[in-house]
């Protein structure tokens, strides 16, 4: 009885660990912003913070609100980016280009390549909204979940024939 009680623990406790990790997969977020060919900057972290720190003009930030989110699920994740630029006074065009986690399902105004989306803004005579979504899947938890059910399953079978 007290190997059973045992090997229930250490199953929930192997089953815990694997669920713990759920997603890692913010790590691959990164925006890259060039003004004609000159790159301005590469943001990898703060990304909200970061991209309201790009001038257009010496008074005039690029963008007027950024956005980044991220909703994650035991078996699924989704990534959201959301950027309106400002009105200002630019003969140069910027590119915005926005490397998401998995693969990107959507995009407004934006050249989707694999999980990249690049965006293009030339007109500053108005608000630019650029989106993008992605989604991933957990496939490592869900091949987890499974061999932990079959660890299950086998030592059930193991403790009952050894108690018969």
């Amino acid at each position: 009885m007290k190997e059973k009680i045992i090997s229930v623990i250490l199953l929930a406790f192997i089953l815990m660990t694997f669920l713990s990790g759920c997603s890692s997969a913010g790590s691959d977020f990164k925006v890259v912003v060039s003004k004609s060919d000159i790159l301005v900057t590469t943001v990898t972290e703060n990304a909200e913070d970061e991209l309201k720190k790009i001038m257009v003009t010496d008074s005039t930030p690029l963008f007027k609100d950024t956005n980044v989110s991220e909703s994650k699920g035991l078996f699924y994740n989704s990534y959201t980016f959301k950027a309106t630029t400002n009105i200002a006074d630019s003969s140069k065009p910027y590119t915005i280009t926005v490397t998401m986690p998995g693969s990107v399902t959507q995009s407004k105004d934006g050249e989707i390549k694999n999980n990249t989306v690049i965006f293009t803004v030339d007109n500053f005579s108005q608000e630019n909204e650029i989106v993008a979504y992605s989604d991933s899947n957990n496939i490592g938890v869900v091949v987890g979940i499974l061999a932990v059910l079959v660890i299950i399953l086998v030592s059930f079978v193991y403790f009952t024939k050894k108690k018969g």
